[in-house]
């Protein structure tokens, strides 16, 4: 599992670990993360799904999908 950690705008941080196969969307509104309302269930045009990546991070992750 992996284990992510989302920030809040106000810096606060939300840790927990996600479930292989299970998207970063579903993981995050699963572990009840505020200010996740995946409104679009997933299709990205809602902003929820958008994530900032760290340039020493980029490299090593597979293209979007």
């Amino acid at each position: 599992m992996p284990d992510i950690t989302l920030i809040a705008p106000d810096g606060t941080e939300h840790g927990f670990e996600a479930p292989d196969g299970v998207s970063l969307m579903a993981a995050a509104t699963g572990f009840g993360v505020p200010g996740i309302l995946a409104d679009c269930g997933g299709s990205a045009s809602c902003g929820t799904c958008h994530v900032i990546v760290d340039a020493a991070w980029a490299g090593r992750l597979p293209p979007p999908d």
